[in-house]
């Protein structure tokens, strides 16, 4: 793995746990978004997604010929795992107007 590919990877992990601190803050210190099924599993799909990314890395990063078959495996179930998380994403801000300042 080289210099680049390397500095990629920590740059996605901190966005990721960046993201993730966030979510928490609002999941465990806003009561409406803790009642909503919706959020709870926006934010379980969010930690197994982070926590395969960075199994990815790992596994890259002692063996970057270790694409086939479990990198490429890893990454299709990330890609997965990250439109299931903006679809409920979406629904939380969409259907559930959560983040949203709507006037009576």
């Amino acid at each position: 793995m080289d210099a680049r590919q390397f500095v990629a990877g920590r740059r996605g992990r901190f966005g990721g746990w960046i993201a993730s601190t966030a979510g928490i803050v609002d999941l465990t210190t806003v009561p409406r978004i803790r009642r909503l099924v919706t959020g709870w599993s926006h934010a379980i799909v969010a930690v197994v997604m982070l926590s395969l990314a960075s199994l990815n890395w790992l596994l890259r990063f002692n063996d970057p010929s270790a694409i086939l078959p479990w990198g490429m495996a890893v990454s299709l179930l990330t890609a997965v795992l990250i439109s299931v998380a903006g679809l409920l994403g979406g629904q939380l801000v969409y259907e559930h107007a959560v983040g949203v300042d709507i006037d009576d």
